[in-house]
């Protein structure tokens, strides 16, 4: 009722989990933050965390305002837990870019090229969750069978997809380059040696997580160097 009120329209959250991502603000009540696929997706493309201060400050100026710190959600086990400010994620993504884009010698961006390995896909619970995750924090998926050079051995289909993981690519070329972030876990280490160029460091599904919560790529030590 508030939302619509002051102007705006209010998603189902299935109709959320998808990217690009369709909504401009997630609205939460306090204490309720969670590492789940809304949650990630909304700070990974750089969407405020709106508590209901937010909406109700909407209400009684009948227009969508925008947001200021006072307005965003509050979650502070989380907040300590996890190390993150959901205002300070969000102003970060709006002033630096998402979490997974590469600045340009020319002053544009373009998406990291991530790869996800054998295993980690295979444990996954929910296949559609990374990908989605790089995809709303502006990273490329590539196609998970290539060759140390980046080129593709597999098949894309015609709209350029991953894989078929769903997501959506911009990189129409078979050439895609070498991994740029690769997520796997600790049995890929043989798959890694035979498959990705060596040196290349390979982190878990956790460390890409606490970077678009946190809002910036801050990554760990890796879980292995390929060799």
């Amino acid at each position: 009722e508030l939302a619509r009120h002051a102007g705006g329209a209010v998603l189902r959250e299935a109709d959320c989990l998808r990217t690009p991502v369709p909504f401009t603000h997630l609205l939460c009540e306090d204490n309720t933050f969670a590492k789940s696929l809304k949650f990630l997706l909304a700070l990974g493309a750089g969407r405020p965390l709106v508590g209901p201060s937010w909406l109700e400050a909407c209400r009684q100026a009948s227009v969508l305002l925008n947001v200021r710190e006072e307005h965003m959600m509050v979650d502070e086990k989380a907040q300590r837990e996890l190390q993150f400010s959901p205002w300070g994620t969000y102003t970060r993504v709006l002033r630096e870019g998402r979490v997974l884009e590469l600045r340009q010698p020319g002053g544009g961006r373009r998406g990291m090229r991530c790869l996800l390995t054998p295993a980690l896909i295979r444990e996954e619970k929910d296949k559609a969750t990374l990908p989605l995750v790089i995809d709303a924090a502006g990273g490329q998926l590539l196609p998970q069978i290539i060759d140390a050079a980046g080129s593709q051995n597999g098949k894309r289909d015609g709209r350029g997809s991953t894989g078929g993981s769903g997501v959506r690519g911009d990189n129409t070329s078979d050439d895609w380059g070498p991994p740029e972030l690769v997520l796997g876990v600790q049995k890929d280490v043989v798959w890694a040696r035979c498959h990705l160029p060596k040196l290349t460091r390979v982190y878990s599904r956790d460390a890409l997580i606490a970077c678009v919560v946190r809002g910036k790529l801050d990554l760990p030590r890796p879980l292995f160097v390929a060799g």
